[in-house]
């Protein structure tokens, strides 16, 4: 006899699977979140979820256990929490056109937040260009996975967020959206950075999902590459203006 989790479980996925098909059937626009959050973040994943849902998008999620088992800012791991609001999504080892097939059309647009996958030429072309990757940084300035540590030991306060376009080089594609704003010097380690943001990321991804669902033309603009900075992995939740310091000339 079934027990109750695995019949949970099961009912689970046969609403996964008929909720996909409806939107691969279905003509209209949807939207594909690929990613996660942040660790002990809301942000920025589940954030995008629940404004979509409130706007009655129809939204299918692509994750991998990573980021699955991570707390959320409750302590739940984003799979208890995206159960818990009746989201669509997949845990997916890898990232392929005929997995993507089963769950988009061709109105389908894609948005990748925190996202471990590399985006190459066959999944872009699957979207027909409307593939778009948040990062939490003023681009083109601090690309890669490690800004925020590298920021304070910078003493950085000028900031940004940015939505570009995905393209099979990382953080480098034509930005459709941007907000700058100044972090206060209250902000000492990566989690005052993550909290602060969090008071302009909402609004930023609303704004986007309005534009992008509307069928309006974004206005898109090249990085300026002579202004680009790029920074390797280095990232510990205890790194502070107090902790770390730049080298300074004799």
């Amino acid at each position: 006899m079934m027990s109750e989790t695995t019949f949970s479980k099961v009912k689970f996925r046969i609403r996964i699977l008929y909720q996909t098909i409806l939107i691969r059937k279905n003509s209209k626009k949807s939207l594909i979140l690929f990613g996660g959050n942040t660790k002990k973040q809301d942000g920025p994943l589940l954030t995008v979820a629940k404004i979509a849902k409130k706007k009655q998008l129809d939204v299918v999620i692509c994750t991998e256990e990573l980021h699955l088992d991570l707390p959320t800012k409750n302590g739940d791991s984003l799979e208890s929490r995206l159960n818990s609001l009746g989201m669509t999504w997949l845990k997916l080892k890898e990232l392929t056109p005929l997995e993507l097939s089963r769950i988009m059309n061709e109105n389908s647009i894609g948005f990748s937040l925190n996202s471990i996958w590399i985006f190459k030429k066959d999944i872009i072309d699957l979207f027909n260009g409307q593939i778009y990757n948040y990062h939490d940084t003023p681009l083109p300035q601090f690309r890669g996975a490690a800004a925020y540590s590298w920021m304070i030991l910078m003493n950085q306060k000028e900031w940004g967020l940015t939505i570009h376009k995905v393209t099979d080089s990382l953080d480098v594609g034509d930005i459709v959206k941007q907000r700058k704003f100044k972090f206060p010097n209250s902000c000492r380690i990566p989690s005052d950075f993550y909290e602060y943001k969090t008071k302009f990321e909402e609004r930023f991804f609303s704004e986007f999902l309005d534009d992008v669902f509307s069928g309006r033309k974004l206005k898109a603009f090249k990085q300026k590459n002579q202004k680009s900075s790029y920074w390797p992995r280095l990232s510990t939740p205890s790194v502070s203006y107090t902790h770390l310091t730049l080298p300074t000339k004799a």
